[in-house]
């Protein structure tokens, strides 16, 4: 989930966004990669004018919780969106389901076994993406 105010007068707005990936790899450059659209929507929506960026994420080590990851969080984020000034990671309990993330991704695993439930075969990755 992505919430964001245009400028300090504005509503609080917020946008769902799934991405997804034949790949299963849970390195730092698969999550980073998996962050691109959420940039590019607030370069577009927010322009040049975002200065603090608030990432709030489970916990699992291996995905979040890394010196890569900060790395990136440190240089690369001032690269794709220049007017950042701070940037901050917060970590919930390493338990599915307390969040909006967890649930936009509960929904989507849901819609897919009904689905099967109704007889639609989702027999590959780009056949679930489309179906």
């Amino acid at each position: 989930m992505v919430y964001y105010k245009k400028d300090c007068y504005a509503d609080l707005t917020s946008k769902a966004i799934c991405t997804q990936s034949e790949c299963n790899e849970h390195s730092t450059t698969s999550v980073w990669a998996h962050f691109q659209p959420v940039f590019e929507l607030i370069k577009k929506e927010c322009g040049f004018k975002l200065q603090t960026i608030h990432f709030v994420s489970d916990a699992p080590s291996t995905q979040y919780r890394n010196r890569k990851l900060f790395n990136l969080l440190a240089h690369a984020l001032q690269h794709i969106l220049p007017s950042i000034k701070t940037g901050t990671w917060n970590y919930s309990a390493p338990v599915h389901g307390k969040g909006a993330s967890d649930g936009l991704g509960g929904t989507l695993k849901r819609t897919a076994d009904n689905l099967v439930a109704r007889g639609a075969d989702i027999a590959s990755f780009a056949n679930f993406v489309t179906t």
